[in-house]
């Protein structure tokens, strides 16, 4: 068989999204097509200036990922964070989410997310070379 490979347009995106969606819905009929809802929040002070961020969405299927939190050095520690962590999960379980997930690496926010009810549940070791890629769960 020949084949080539090259740089996928948006319409083959399309394409395959919608052969994955099909397929899981064949193998797990009772789940609804996947829809994904945005969850991104910016934290500012009082005059506008951005302190930090959260990007993360949820899922119909009753779970959210966190993708990342970010809080400027000079605005750490005054619970940022954590604000806005406990925003998108407030959000995501109104919406019956029951599960949380993100990634961090040792060099980021593996402890905040351990302290916040995270569980450690797989480990990427050497990725970068000499750190840990940390992935992480919570019930909601």
């Amino acid at each position: 068989m020949e084949y080539s490979i090259s740089e996928a347009d948006p319409g083959e995106l399309k394409e395959l999204d919608q052969a994955i969606t099909d397929f899981n819905i064949k193998i797990v009929p009772e789940l609804p097509r996947a829809e994904i809802h945005r969850l991104d929040f910016a934290m500012k002070n009082a005059r506008g200036q951005l302190l930090g961020g959260i990007q993360s969405y949820r899922v119909n299927w009753g779970i959210l990922h966190v993708e990342l939190i970010y809080v400027y050095d000079d605005c750490r520690n005054q619970g940022i964070a954590t604000a806005l962590l406990n925003r998108v999960e407030r959000i995501a379980k109104e919406h019956q989410c029951h599960l949380s997930h993100l990634d961090t690496f040792d060099f980021q926010a593996k402890n905040f997310y351990l302290k916040h009810g995270y569980s450690i549940f797989g480990v990427l070791e050497n990725a970068p070379k000499g750190h840990s890629r940390y992935f992480m769960k919570k019930d909601l």
